[in-house]
């Protein structure tokens, strides 16, 4: 199957939806990211003041996307619990070290653990 035979038989809606993370647009207000490595307690107060502003002002709940979060300290996991508690904001942690071993007790309570395995490449090649 030809690239332009896939396309006219693929539906637009199909075509144009995201699929990865960086193609998301327009849902700022949404989703805050930040790595473990450079950010500090001071941003995470910014974000979190930020999402609980948004909850009262519209009633959602903020989606915060935190790469490497082992990285931070227990008081800054610490500083999310309230938060994650009461749904202000939903938390997603990445980390390549044991969550478990990690990531502070109170917190692996409140949030699935969700391994992602490695893709072999001929799976791969077949979802391109």
């Amino acid at each position: 199957m030809n690239i332009r035979s896939l396309i006219i038989n693929t539906p637009l809606a199909d075509q144009m939806r995201p699929k990865i993370l960086d193609e998301f647009v327009g849902q700022e207000h949404l989703f805050f990211s930040f790595s473990a490595v450079i950010s500090k307690i001071d941003d995470v107060r910014r974000v979190v003041s930020k999402a609980k502003e948004l909850k009262k002002l519209y009633g959602k709940t903020t989606i915060i996307f935190i790469d490497e979060i082992h990285r931070f300290n227990k008081a800054q996991q610490d500083s999310f619990l309230p938060y994650v508690e009461d749904r202000t904001i939903i938390l997603i942690g990445a980390t390549t070290e044991n969550p478990g071993l990690e990531v502070i007790a109170p917190l692996i309570s409140l949030l699935p653990n969700l391994p992602l395995l490695f893709i072999k490449r001929k799976r791969n090649r077949d979802h391109c």
